[in-house]
């Protein structure tokens, strides 16, 4: 039972969980499968309390800590392979079932090799795309992995590519235990791994602010190749969405930058009609918005500026997130007064 106002799971149901036998210490408020095709392996995916976990056998390992979002429930997509999820009060984490890392980030890995130079401590990365008219910097990281005596190397993959007109992407670390992001290398447009064997002494300049930050987001869904996220919680009526094939890259726009990204790469719903998104769904290759109090059918085909929001098809809507499911017979949710 969780209240849609605050998106908390009640406290007062229980003091703990239990999966199959085991008793946990935290209230699980959500619990997924996700299949991933790659390796052929199938992971529950679950938040307990502020720590993310995934199991293949049913015992759980953390992948992620998600400092904001004790008690809350998330929604996930699965896109190109990898697990994505959000709860809308921490970033968006994009996981391949081994570890978790921010969406618009990447997969940091150690490497087991005593000869290397990466010094030793805590680190983690951030991408940063090259425009002609300057640098998209949107404050994403890495998980964070500890170098050693016997692992001084990195491998970095799931590096996301920049936009169309990106010529460069650069690859910020922080030196060992700090926080402070400093230049590692500059890459190219399409590789997507890396080897770090480069020591703290050799970092360049410290990355610049952020100008660009990826937006939160309560739901999350996927269309024509497009990551959408809907439901902020400072902006409940908006839909932000990504490139096609680019679901790392979700441009929010910025003063100055503005003659290469798109300032509105959103979609306000009605922002003005009191209400907030519920959730997003496909029917037939058509997409259809709920709010609390209407639906209405978006087209998201084509590029965004030929898309077209219609009015409201149904005056039912639905005050229930997470109840929307589709089906064979068609969409299912909780109403104001029945299913």
């Amino acid at each position: 039972l969780c209240d849609w106002s605050s998106d908390v799971c009640s406290s007062d149901l229980s003091a703990v969980s239990y999966y199959n036998s085991s008793e946990e210490s935290n209230l699980i408020t959500s619990a997924y499968r996700y299949y991933r095709e790659s390796n052929n392996t199938a992971y529950i995916i679950q938040l307990n309390g502020t720590t993310l976990r995934a199991s293949t056998t049913g015992t759980f390992s953390t992948i992620a800590t998600l400092s904001g979002s004790s008690g809350k429930r998330f929604t996930a997509v699965t896109y190109q392979d990898l697990y994505f999820v959000s709860t809308g009060y921490d970033n968006v984490i994009v996981t391949d079932g081994t570890v978790g890392w921010e969406l618009g980030g990447c997969k940091a890995e150690l490497i087991t090799d005593a000869g290397g130079l990466v010094t030793a401590g805590a680190h983690y990365y951030a991408i940063v795309y090259t425009l002609p008219d300057g640098d998209i910097i949107n404050g994403a990281h890495s998980n964070t992995v500890t170098t050693d005596a016997a692992h001084t190397k990195i491998s970095l993959t799931n590096i996301p590519l920049g936009p169309v007109a990106c010529t460069a992407r650069k690859l910020y670390r922080t030196a060992a235990g700090g926080s402070t992001l400093k230049l590692l290398t500059t890459l190219n447009t399409s590789d997507t791994t890396y080897a770090d064997n480069i020591a703290d002494g050799t970092l360049g300049a410290d990355m610049a602010a952020v100008n660009n930050d990826i937006p939160k987001g309560l739901f999350l869904y996927v269309e024509q190749e497009r990551l959408f996220i809907a439901g902020e919680v400072t902006r409940r009526s908006y839909v932000y969405y990504s490139e096609q094939y680019l679901p790392h890259y979700i441009p929010t726009g910025s003063a100055d930058l503005s003659t290469v990204l798109p300032t509105t790469n959103y979609e306000p719903i009605a922002p003005d009609d009191g209400d907030v998104i519920t959730g997003m769904v496909n029917v037939l290759g058509m997409t259809f918005v709920f709010k609390q109090n209407s639906i209405r059918n978006w087209h998201v085909s084509g590029t965004d500026d030929t898309w077209e929001l219609s009015s409201i098809i149904s005056k039912v809507g639905c005050p229930a997130p997470y109840s929307i499911a589709n089906s064979p017979e068609g969409v299912y949710y909780q109403g104001w007064e029945h299913m």
